[in-house]
This record gives C-alpha cells, sequence and structure tokens, in this order.
C-alpha cells in the first residue's frame, strides 16, 4: 500500500462529507466520492492488464478526473507521470518517448499532443470532468472490482516508486524525476499543519507539476477542500482567497504580483491571511514590501527543484 492509498483511505473515514476538490462550476468531489472512484479506476486499470510497476502516462487537464486517475493508478502499485498540457506537441512527445509508459490516458481535448507509438496502449478518457464520475470511462462497475483489487493490493513498501514528475526543460529537455512513498511520506511530514495547511485552498499550478504531484498526500491528510479554475487569474484567487478566508496566499512571484495590482485587493478582506507564500524563483523586495502590506502577512520565499520534491 503507498502513501496515497493510506492518504485517502484515512481522508475517507476522518472527512467523509467534506469537499475534497471543487470545481470551477462550483460543483463538489467529497472524500467519500474521492475514494469510491479510486476504488473503480484501480478496478478498470487492472481491467487493462495494469499492476504493480506499470507505468501510466496522463496527458489531462488539472481537473477531478486526474486525481481520481492518480489515486487509483497508485492503489494497485502502478507509477503515474503526468504530461503537462501547456507543452507543445514536440515537449510532450519527447516526455512521453522518456517515459516508455504502459498506458498514456489522454482527454480528447488533449489528444493532438499525443502521437503514435506514445505508448503500449493509449485510452481515450470519456466523460470526464464531473465530480460525480471523477475517472470517466475508467472506471470499472464490475462486481468483480473489490476481488480483483484485493487480489493485486500492494504490500506496504516505502521504496516503491509512486510517481514520476518532468522538470520545466528550462535548460535542455525535460527531465524525469521518480518519487517512492518514502519520499512522498517525508514531504507531508514537512508541510502539513504548517500556515498553509488545512482549510481551503487554490490549485495555482498545473497537476503534472511536482507542486502538487508530491504534495497530494498531505492535502489529503489535512482534510484540505482545493479549489480548481479553469485558467488562474488574479481577479479569481483573490475572490476566493477572501471569500473562504484562506489563511495563506500562494504563487510565483509574477502571479503574485498581479494580485497585489489587481484593482479588487483594496476592497476585499484578507484579514484571515497568516502568510504569502511564493516560490519559483526570486521576489523583487518591492513586491516582498507591497504584498505584505496589501495581505497583511510574511513573505516567505521558498527556493526548491523537481528532483527535491518542490
Amino acid at each position: 500500500m503507498t502513501v496515497l492509498t493510506e492518504a485517502i483511505q484515512r481522508a475517507a473515514r476522518e472527512f467523509g462529507d467534506r469537499a475534497a476538490f471543487v470545481t470551477p462550476a462550483g460543483k463538489s468531489l467529497s472524500y467519500a466520492q474521492l475514494e469510491q472512484a479510486a476504488q473503480q479506476v484501480a478496478a478498470g486499470l487492472h481491467e487493462r492488464g495494469i499492476g504493480e510497476g506499470s507505468v501510466v502516462g496522463l496527458v489531462l487537464p488539472s481537473d477531478v478526473d486526474y486525481v481520481a486517475v492518480y489515486l487509483g493508478a497508485a492503489r494497485i502499485g502502478a507509477v503515474t507521470a503526468g504530461i503537462n498540457p501547456l507543452m507543445t506537441p514536440v515537449e510532450a512527445a519527447g516526455c512521453l518517448d522518456r517515459l516508455g509508459a504502459d498506458l498514456v490516458v489522454v482527454d480528447p481535448r488533449l489528444a493532438h499532443l499525443v502521437g503514435s507509438g506514445a505508448a503500449s496502449a493509449v485510452v481515450r478518457l470519456e466523460g470526464g470532468g464531473d465530480p460525480a464520475t471523477a475517472g470517466g470511462s475508467l472506471r470499472s462497475d464490475s462486481p468483480m472490482s473489490d476481488r480483483a483489487l484485493s487480489s493485486v493490493a500492494t504490500a506496504p513498501d516505502d521504496e516503491r516508486p509512486v510517481c514520476i514528475c518532468f522538470t520545466s526543460g528550462s535548460t535542455g529537455a525535460p527531465k524525469a524525476a521518480w518519487f517512492a512513498s518514502r519520499q512522498l511520506r517525508a514531504v507531508a511530514q514537512m508541510d502539513a499543519g504548517g500556515a498553509w495547511g488545512a482549510g481551503h485552498g487554490i490549485s495555482s499550478t498545473q497537476f503534472a507539476h511536482v507542486a502538487f504531484m508530491t504534495k497530494l498526500p498531505w492535502m489529503l491528510a489535512c482534510g484540505r477542500t482545493t479549489h480548481l479554475l479553469e485558467r488562474w487569474s488574479a481577479g479569481a484567487a483573490l475572490e476566493l482567497t477572501a471569500r473562504y478566508r484562506m489563511n495563506a496566499v500562494i504563487g510565483v512571484a509574477p502571479q503574485i504580483a498581479l494580485m497585489v495590482r489587481h484593482s479588487s485587493s483594496e476592497a476585499l478582506d484578507f484579514s484571515a491571511v497568516r502568510a504569502v507564500v511564493a516560490g519559483g524563483g526570486p521576489s523583487p523586495p518591492e513586491l516582498v514590501r507591497s504584498a505584505r502590506e496589501r495581505f497583511g502577512a510574511p513573505y516567505s520565499i521558498r527556493y526548491s527543484s523537481t528532483e527535491s520534491g518542490g
């Protein structure tokens, strides 16, 4: 059993009907629903010959389907790698070639990123995007699902790979870094319970990014509700931060700069904010000063890399 499976099973028991993710349309996917989706996707993947040690590539938007498939693959011991949908076809082809996946799951809207020979098998995810059916056409309702899962349930092993994350490629072709349960557990121990842990949060990066792939276990463990944006914008991020009294403003420096300069930042209530957390590069001193003043909170600059787990 991987740290991801432990996290979602425990979260489903502890948080049940609490929203784990909220779509841009305002529809919620509860922790209990996410656990059920992960189980049914795991069964569907198993029926397609995926199991322990298999590599699954995801060419999907950052939505509830991505989460359900990631959790379902982890449940049967498969390794998941996300391909950023913002990549060009050439960049995506290079990543898929290096990945050598046993299965690639692709959203029909992103089919142009997956060429012939991208994997041993390619499955188009149909009927996705709705929390009620997270995992779409990969879900299995077969009465054999539970039995099949019990027969392939993986024993605890902190050294078993769980996910593969690609670097941004800013210094050349994107490189792949893989993470086992041990690394994901370490990330969770460092981050869980911090100023930007439980409560409500915004997903400000693509799910294929290391910032999501390695941090999902602690997001589940602390019972956080993550709000998804179809496309990030300063206005939407500010409105959600104020409405749900989020305790942290998180983003890369350019995003925080846009929020500070946005007209609504002067009118909204940010009294719940306890930290401004910037990553992805340096923050100019003037931005640090203006963000501290605007949000009334300390400004933390986090330096990291894909290889270190984000």
